[in-house]
């Protein structure tokens, strides 16, 4: 039978029209270039873009794009850069980008394209423009300042937005004088101005050359451009004349030839220069005149006399004058002339005699003191020559004293030393001598003057000692107040000079003393041989003038017995077995002796004894057993000893110790107790016979069970079972801390062995702590008052009564409640509730502060007595709850509001408030009226006579039936603690039916009755001159008696100051603190002591009442170094001749200082000498006496030689002044000064760089002439003596002394030369010197540091191991520098690879450099550091820098470092205590896991992987399956000892729903049992219904990409230790049957402390239970969460399927038919 073709048919017609079906690809979002830019400088070849798009069939698609610049993987969609960009040319790029499918079913592919538009981004790649260079103006010299002078500068920059921000600025050439700014004109153009800041000046600089530079304003790389401004100056007529060879000065005799000097001088301005014209003024004289240029004498005689001349020391001056012909400015200039004199004048003393006061003790050499002799002669020169001496009729003084000088010129100070002091001594009776001092004129005695020295006595000699030394020996039992020696010193001095005191220095002047007139030495205190044996100390004399002479004292001890012995301890204790006949180890005692340094021999004896079988060795103390010992021996089984010590001392001392020897039983040892200590905790509400602790001893030599236990302190609260060791709580404990006032007991347990013959006893102690519990009901005071009386006026919400319960227990709060209330009528009947007038809601009460409050209108008619029943409960009670409650009754009468009682009349009394409020102040007198109260009966209009005190009664007042209030006691308001009295009255109808009641309160008020009293009866205080506004002196402080912080305040003391110096201070008002005030300034040389006056004052706010004190405030005002020296004249001027001797006084110049101390002490010194002046003068720094230094000779000159002398004080800081000194020095003899060079000095070099050009300065030759420099004599000239060639190589500028190269010179050729250089005047007989010059040739320093290596040269190599301290060396490399000296000096940095800081590198002293270790050397972190070095020059090496190596640049050199492995570590698994899972059906030998552990040391042996051990458990609720022996489990997996892989090895089945614990062990040390690494791997067995699963919407291999941190951040997200164990990852299995590729299917379970179910993770995990969780799912592309076994469920039939049914069925039939008919038909 053939099938249906029908179903064929229709198949193929289904498949045709599927497969004519070909939908359009589509770009994916994110994937289209939408929004799409590219910066300028993107790099070509550089991947831009990924192109993304989807076919709806699932077909592979294709990718193109057009246009020049980029190309695109057909696959990938991976877009690349093939052609630069620039922005500046093309801003945006056009491109079609295209996705084609491929043909599905014979249909054409789809293709579908995009046109997009990308942006191309700027980048700073363009530096600023200069347009329209070169710049240049000229300008003119008084152009004013702050405008602009130039403004064509235009700058452009083809960037944008802040890429084409210009700035502008001035970098060289001037730009203190310019300055620029810059205008925007549009997008990247921009205008510069040139601006004018400072005037301008032709003279000085005639022309600028402006560098300026032009910076974008990009923060990553900004460009610059520069450019350059050229500046002339043109010169305008602003300058005076000038004089060219000024200053002018001439020396002449009077009546003299004449004297000739050039006048030289021009027009100020360079540029267009003016002729001048010279004049003469202030020539008063007339004795010169100008001859063209030339200065001359006139027809005047020169005659010195003159006195204009006389008084200037011979010096004449006057003007020459300058003007140009055009009216314009002048200028002038002084000319001296020094006039010389002749020989007409003998020298003259000051005074014809002198009496002075010389000391005996004067040294040689020293000047006689007040010795003021002057010897003047009027001469100048030779003229003024004289000789000095000495003559006298007493031979001594020529031998004592000396004259000098010897010989003199001029005005002289004469100075007369001592010269010898044989025989020059006061002591000796030598009191006056008289000599005379001789002035000669050409051997001729001319005039003399008398000096008669008179002997002072001085302290010249120091006390003596007979001894150097002294030393003596005393006993240690010496007593106090003893004399040791007789020890004086003696002085020859006179008078007081002579008197000598004594003192005592050293170690131990406590013990020892001196009488200070009389000297000796005593024993003032006891001394102890045995801590110290001796004494060093020193005894001084000092004679009346200060004189010091010292003598060392050696005092030592000798030992005398006074120690007793002293035993080791207190006493000895042993223990030895019955029978014993000798101690093990040997028994000593022993004692010790502080005497003979502990050398004491000492003897031991037995004093007593309860036996004698022990014996003690009399010299060594060793107690031994002389027969066997026995307990019986004694009665309590002990041998007790006294035993004494003898040393061996006259008379011997001492001392006894007792000694115990026990006994002990052989076979039996004490109980020891285990666990100790013991420490527990129980309430205090335990009940008897609750547990407390168990404590358990062991018998060493029996059955722990024989043990019996017993207290033996603490049995009253506790108990133990003699047996078990179980402390309970006795039956009579009380163990309540607020009755016992304790929480803890130390409670003694004895445990008591059942040994033979003797039991054995051991003791612990149990510390039982006590907590307290809130078991205690609170309670109020038995004799609480709550009764009260309250009138039925009383306002609502008025407090009545307080109550105050009390709760011991530890946070215990007490809730109040009212309970319950009664009420009574008038009458006595008790009220019943529910009548018209509701008495329980009179009252209520505040639950936490129990105030008792009226809460509604009260009435005595109604309820006359109310009775509140109150209820305190501890709402913290945690024992007995409802029974924590105390309750009280609080009755409250209601007093009627009746206007027939009595009414008080004072302080406000009412009836709803019986108050009487009343002031009283303090301190009224004893027995005065404090009130009177007064009150009426209403019912008459009578007052009252009867008022009775309400008990309690204070002492203080008392009261009298007609209601006075009397005062019995003193009231003083500061001491009351509080500042009122209260009580109550009672005021008696005169029936005495009516009464009424006040409560009085006196309020004590404060009077001012205390005056402030400072702490002191005066203030000293010091402050320095200088100090500043604010600076604090003294602090004031005065008290007030009454009360401080009051209204009032009269307590409150307030400060002031008043006085003659009041201003310059303030005082702080609250504080009493002076400090310096703003106003005024202190001045110690105007007023050295500040007097002002502080005044303390009460009551701030004044008035009568206030009280003030006073107290003077004396202030030193201490001396600061605040003035300065001045002199006593603004400049000084002298003259002498050149012929004076060295030595010869110039002149003295004095200052004055005003401070005090080292502040007003002067010193002086030359500060300054003119390059002429040289070193001519000195000057003595006391004195302030210039004198000369050398001889002047040839120093004779016109012109002054200028000195700055400076008077200096000695304060701190040191302050000072300067005075020019002006000295001439007359010149004698035409052209006698030898020039002199200045520069170069005898050792000066020159140096001249080697890359100099011909014609650079070498050296300026600087020498002087003595003579006039006016004259040839003193014109010098400078030439080389052309000795050798190396003058050759120079020139010299004869007149300006300058050396310059002539030819180019090389250092390598030559680097020295040698020059003699001629000075030589221009006098008709020359003078010359000469001075050679050497001149070193410098090397430039043109050669970098290099490494000496090839381009491509290996890094060079250095091995070291790891772990290697800090500070080991690695190794020394060397660059080298060509140069020489400071130039070749290299610095070493290392500039990468050193990112850890691993290594440092220093400089040697030979210039190369050791790398050494700065840090940790892991060769497992690292085994090979590959860092670079730099070398620099050293003066340029940074401090830091880092930079990738450039093999170009040989200044750099890589160097490997090696580390070499030592084995110091052990395997490591990568993963630790791992947790997976495995289904039950899983086939053998199936991968669960690959363990892998690592170790980090390179050359470590291979590592093996071992199960240590495999345990199974079952999860909770299936314990009652079988489970597997140690044999079945060992096989279950299999782990491959070299890979580390973990596999099953049977079938997983039975052991479904548990779980394996496998150890797993990694070592790879051989032999070493210790070198391994432990882990645990736990394998859960599951089944698929148990577990849950993950939906992706992502294919499998994107979601194992991110597998791991997903389950990190679940792991994470639960907070929970729990584990998330992934079991696959799959494509996802629709419905029916059908894969998603492009989803995930992970099935997955939580693990913990358990397993959890599908009920659990669901809770946990699924979307909307876990806001955090939901964010991961997002994150990673969760789509949901599914259980992992899917549910059986009723497939759903299709139409198609019953088609084909039936068409199954039709089929079947019709065979049945068929059969049926071919059967029929066969029979």
């Amino acid at each position: 039978m053939q099938p249906w073709p029908g179903a064929a048919i229709l198949l193929l017609a289904i498949n045709s029209i599927e497969c004519a079906i070909n939908r359009a690809p589509q770009f994916l979002p994110g994937g289209d270039m939408t929004r799409f830019s590219l910066p300028e400088d993107t790099q070509v070849g550089a991947p831009v873009y990924r192109l993304q798009g989807a076919d709806p069939e699932g077909a592979p698609v294709h990718y193109s794009i057009s246009g020049h610049h980029f190309e695109v993987d057909r696959i990938s969609g991976i877009v690349s850069l093939v052609k630069p960009l620039d922005r500046e040319s093309l801003e945006i790029l056009e491109v079609i980008i295209s996705i084609t499918d491929e043909s599905v079913g014979g249909a054409e592919p789809n293709t579908v394209s995009l046109r997009r538009e990308i942006p191309v981004l700027d980048v700073n790649d363009n530096s600023p423009e200069f347009l329209g260079r070169p710049y240049s103006l000229v300008l003119v010299e008084n152009t004013k300042t702050d405008t602009i002078v130039y403004s064509n500068i235009t700058i452009v920059d083809a960037d944008a937005a802040h890429n084409a921000e210009i700035s502008l600025n001035c970098i060289s050439g001037g730009c203190e004088t310019f300055a620029v700014s810059v205008d925007k004109i549009g997008e990247g153009n921009y205008r510069g101005n040139l601006i004018l800041k400072k005037p301008l000046d032709y003279e000085l600089m005639s022309s600028y050359s402006l560098t300026i530079e032009a910076s974008d304003l990009s923060p990553k790389k900004p460009l610059s451009a520069t450019a350059n401004i050229a500046i002339s100056i043109r010169d305008v007529q602003d300058q005076p004349p000038v004089f060219l060879n000024a200053p002018y000065s001439a020396t002449l005799q009077e009546n003299s030839s004449p004297v000739m000097l050039q006048i030289k001088a021009k027009d100020g301005d360079l540029g267009e220069a003016r002729p001048v014209v010279l004049s003469l003024e202030e020539d008063t004289l007339n004795y010169f005149k100008l001859v063209k240029n030339t200065l001359v004498t006139s027809h005047v005689p020169i005659d010195r006399e003159n006195p204009l001349i006389l008084q200037n020391g011979g010096i004449y001056t006057f003007k020459v004058l300058i003007n140009n012909e055009l009216p314009g400015d002048f200028s002038y200039e002084r000319i001296t002339i020094v006039i010389t004199d002749v020989d007409d004048q003998i020298p003259q003393f000051n005074m014809p005699v002198f009496n002075i006061n010389v000391s005996e003790d004067t040294s040689i050499g020293t000047p006689l003191p007040g010795l003021n002799m002057v010897v003047t002669d009027n001469d100048l020169g030779d003229n003024s020559h004289y000789a000095l001496d000495l003559k006298s009729n007493d031979r001594r003084a020529l031998d004592w004293f000396l004259v000098e000088p010897a010989e003199a010129y001029g005005r002289t100070p004469v100075v007369v030393r001592l010269k010898d002091n044989t025989g020059f001594d006061y002591d000796a009776g030598l009191r006056h001598i008289k000599f005379t001092v001789v002035a000669y004129g050409e051997k001729l005695e001319v005039s003399s003057s008398d000096v008669i020295v008179s002997i002072i006595d001085a302290n010249d000699n120091s006390p003596i000692f007979e001894q150097a030394s002294y030393s003596f020996i005393i006993p240690e039992n010496l007593p106090p107040g003893s004399s040791i020696a007789n020890i004086t010193a003696t002085d020859i001095d006179s008078g007081q000079l002579g008197e000598i005191t004594y003192s005592l220095r050293g170690f131990g002047i406590n013990k020892f003393g001196t009488n200070p007139q009389n000297g000796n030495l005593y024993l003032t205190n006891r001394v102890d041989y045995e801590k110290q044996k001796s004494y060093s100390l020193s005894l001084e004399a000092k004679d009346g003038g200060g004189r010091v002479t010292t003598v060392s004292l050696l005092v030592s001890l000798t030992d005398v017995n006074d120690n007793p012995p002293v035993w080791e301890m207190t006493q000895y204790q042993r223990t030895v077995r019955e029978g014993a006949t000798n101690f093990q180890p040997q028994f000593f005692i022993r004692a010790l002796d502080a005497d003979r340094d502990g050398e004491t021999k000492m003897r031991y004896k037995i004093l007593t004894s309860n036996s004698d079988v022990l014996s003690v060795d009399e010299h060594t103390g060793e107690v031994k057993i002389t027969t066997p010992v026995s307990s019986s021996h004694t009665s309590r089984g002990q041998y007790e000893l006294v035993v004494r010590a003898f040393d061996d001392g006259t008379p011997p001392l001492h001392a006894d110790v007792p000694v115990f020897v026990r006994v002990g039983i052989p076979g039996n040892q004490r109980p020891v107790f285990r666990d100790v200590p013991y420490n527990t905790t129980i309430p205090e509400t335990a009940k008897s016979g609750d547990m407390v602790l168990k404590v358990r001893a062991t018998d060493p030599d029996g059955p722990d069970t024989s043990v019996h236990y017993r207290i033996a302190n603490g049995a009253d609260n506790f108990h133990i079972d003699e047996n078990t060791g179980l402390i309970t709580v006795s039956s009579a404990a009380i163990l309540d801390p607020d009755v016992t006032l304790t929480n803890r007991y130390a409670v003694t347990v004895l445990a008591v062995d059942n040994g033979l013959p003797v039991r054995e006893t051991a003791q612990t102690t149990v510390t039982v702590n006590i907590v307290d519990v809130n078991n205690k009901a609170p309670y109020f005071l038995p004799n609480a008052n709550y009764v009260r009386h309250i009138s039925e006026k009383s306002d609502i919400g008025k407090t009545v009564v307080t109550v105050k319960a009390i709760d011991s227990d530890l946070g215990a709060q007490i809730k109040y409640s009212i309970i319950d209330v009664r009420a009574v009528h008038k009458t006595g009947v008790p009220l019943i509730d529910g009548g018209l007038y509701d008495f329980k809601k009179a009252f209520v009460i505040d639950e936490t502060s129990g105030d008792i409050k009226v809460n509604s209108h009260l009435s005595h008619q109604s309820a006359a007595v109310i009775i509140l029943t109150v209820e305190a409960k501890d709402v913290n009670a945690t024992i007995n709850v409802e029974q924590q409650v105390a309750k009280v009754e609080v009755t409250l009468y209601i007093q009627a509001y009746d206007e027939q009682n009595p009414k008080f009349t004072v302080g406000g009394w009412s009836v709803i408030e019986p108050v009487v409020n009343v002031s009283l102040q303090e301190e009224r007198p004893i027995g005065s009226t404090a009130l009177s109260l007064t009150a009426f009966d209403p019912t008459n209009n009578l007052p009252i006579s009867r008022f009775s005190l309400i008990p309690p009664t204070p002492s203080s007042i008392s009261l009298d039936n007609k209601g006075k209030v009397s005062i019995m006691q003193r009231i003083d308001y500061e001491t009351l603690k509080e500042k009122n009295i209260m009580f109550s009255v009672e005021a008696m109808s005169n029936d005495g039916h009516r009464s009424s009641i006040a409560h009085v309160i006196l309020n004590i008020e404060d009077i001012n009755d205390h005056t402030p009293e400072f702490k002191k009866s005066v203030y000293h205080g010091q402050i320095f001159e200088s100090a500043v506004q604010g600076t604090p002196v003294l602090t004031v402080e005065a008290t007030d008696g009454d009360m401080a912080n009051t209204s009032a305040g009269y307590g409150d003391v307030m400060y002031s100051l008043s006085g003659e110096s009041m201003a310059l201070f303030t005082v702080n008002s609250i504080t009493g603190e002076i400090v310096v005030s703003e106003s005024g300034s202190i001045d110690r040389e105007k007023q050295a002591v500040l007097r002002l006056t502080a005044i303390a004052s009460d009551t701030p706010l004044g008035g009568a009442n206030q009280r003030k004190a006073t107290v003077p405030i004396i202030i030193e005002v201490l001396d600061v170094n605040d003035n300065k020296p001045l002199f006593s004249a603004a400049e000084f001027s002298a003259v002498v001749l050149e012929n004076v001797p060295k030595g010869t006084p110039v002149v003295n110049v004095t200052a004055t200082d005003l401070d005090k101390g080292l502040g007003g002490s002067i010193e002086y010194e030359i500060v300054h000498q003119s390059d002429a002046a040289g070193s001519l003068f000195e000057m003595n720094n006391k004195t302030g006496e210039i004198k000369t230094k050398v001889a002047l000779t040839g120093k004779g000159r016109t012109d002054p030689y200028i000195i700055t002398i400076r008077a200096q004080d000695l304060g701190e800081p040191s302050l000072f002044s300067d005075v020019p000194l002006r000295i001439y020095i007359g010149d004698v003899v035409t052209n006698d000064g030898v020039p002199t060079f200045i520069h170069p000095t005898l050792d000066e070099m020159a140096y001249i760089s080697e890359n100099s050009s011909i014609g650079s300065p070498v050296f300026r030759v600087i020498a002087s002439d003595p003579d006039n420099p006016n004259s040839l004599e003193g014109q010098v000239r400078f030439s080389f003596l052309q000795d050798g060639a190396d003058s050759l190589a120079f020139n010299i500028d004869p007149v300006t002394g300058l050396i310059t190269t002539k030819e180019n010179l090389d250092r390598e050729v030559k680097s020295n030369y040698t020059l003699l250089l001629v000075a030589q005047d221009s006098g008709l007989v020359p003078q010359h010197a000469t001075r050679q010059l050497r001149v070193t040739v410098t090397d430039i320093d043109d050669n970098k540091p290099l490494f000496k290596r090839s381009q491509d040269e290996a890094p060079e190599e250095f091995e070291i191991e790891e772990e290697l301290p800090v500070g080991s060396t690695v190794g020394v490399i060397r660059a080298v520098d060509a140069d020489v000296g400071e130039n070749a000096k290299i610095g070493y940095l290392i500039t990468y690879g050193n990112e850890d800081g691993l290594f440092g590198i220093k400089r040697l002293e030979n210039n190369s450099a050791l790398i050494n270790i700065t840090g940790r050397i892991d060769r497992e972190s690292n085994g090979e550091h590959l860092i670079t070095v730099k070398c620099f020059k050293f003066s340029a090496t940074p401090q830091s820098l880092r930079k990738m190596y450039n093999k170009q640049d040989f200044s750099e050199k890589q160097i490997r470092i090696k580390v070499r492995d030592i084995d110091d570590n052990m395997p490591v698994f990568l993963k630790n205590n791992i947790t997976i899972g495995v289904r039950i059906n899983v086939p053998h030998d199936t991968l669960l896991y690959t363990l892998s552990a690592v170790d980090e040391d390179v050359d470590a042996a291979p590592i093996t992987y071992s199960i240590e051990s495999i345990k199974f458990e079952r999860s909770i609720g299936l314990h009652n399956l079988p489970t597997a022996n140690a044999t079945t489990l060992a096989s279950a997996f299999f782990l491959d000892n070299n890979t580390g892989e973990l596999r099953t090895a049977t079938n997983m089945a039975e052991y479904y729903d548990g779980h394996f614990t496998i150890k797993v062990s990694a070592s790879n040390r051989e032999g070493d049992g210790k070198a391994f690494t432990e882990i645990q791997v736990i394998v859960f067995v599951v089944r698929d219904r148990g577990l849950m699963k993950f939906i992706f919407t992502q294919p499998p291999g994107e979601v194992r990409a991110g597998l791991h941190n997903f389950k990190g951040d679940i792991e994470k997200a639960l907070a929970l230790p729990i584990s998330l164990n992934i079991y696959d990852t799959t494509f996802l299995s629709k419905s029916d049957g059908s894969l998603d590729f492009s989803a995930t299917s992970s099935c997955f379970q939580l693990v913990g402390a358990h397993t959890f179910d599908l009920k659990e993770m669901e809770q946990l995990l699924l979307p909307g239970t876990n806001p955090e969780i939901d964010d991961i799912y997002h994150k990673y592309n969760v789509q949901s969460v599914q259980r992992c076994a899917p549910l059986l469920i009723k497939a759903e039939v299709t139409w198609v399927q019953l088609c084909v049914l039936a068409i199954a069925c039709f089929i079947g039939i019709a065979s049945l038919i068929s059969g049926c008919v071919l059967c029929c038909s066969y029979n």
